[in-house]
């Protein structure tokens, strides 16, 4: 095979994988959803998503709602942050977050068994919690 011959080749190849949308990796998605607990939705909070390199990607929860952008596609573990409380010079304690607690199973990424499968593009993944 002539060197202009594989030259045209690889080119025509880069080309096609461009065009179809292809990248190294499968690409990345946007998460986008719901978390709740027995139904109530998780006022506050952060969502984790670990890609298949334990890489975290977070997206924060508001009003039981969360968006994570650039997940690489594929499986990915999840689990659920509580808001942490942090008082800003003496006073009282800020208040305790509404809605329900995220319960302690949901916290670790080795005993949420939350998986989920992201694609490329737009991903719709709410995440239904049990409090017991």
């Amino acid at each position: 095979m002539s060197t202009h011959l594989r030259v045209l080749c690889c080119v025509l190849f880069f080309a096609a994988m461009t065009l179809a949308g292809c990248s190294v990796g499968g690409g990345t998605g946007e998460v986008s959803g719901s978390v709740t607990v027995d139904g109530q939705a998780v006022s506050e909070g952060m969502v984790t998503f670990l890609d298949a390199e334990n890489k975290p990607h977070n997206g924060s929860i508001k009003d039981g709602k969360y968006k994570v952008n650039d997940v690489p596609s594929g499986k990915s573990k999840v689990f659920i942050s509580p808001p942490i409380p942090i008082a800003l010079g003496p006073g009282p304690a800020p208040p305790a977050p509404k809605g329900p607690a995220v319960p302690n199973k949901y916290r670790d990424p080795k005993t949420s068994g939350l998986e989920f499968e992201v694609k490329s593009g737009g991903n719709q993944i709410d995440i239904p919690l049990k409090a017991t």
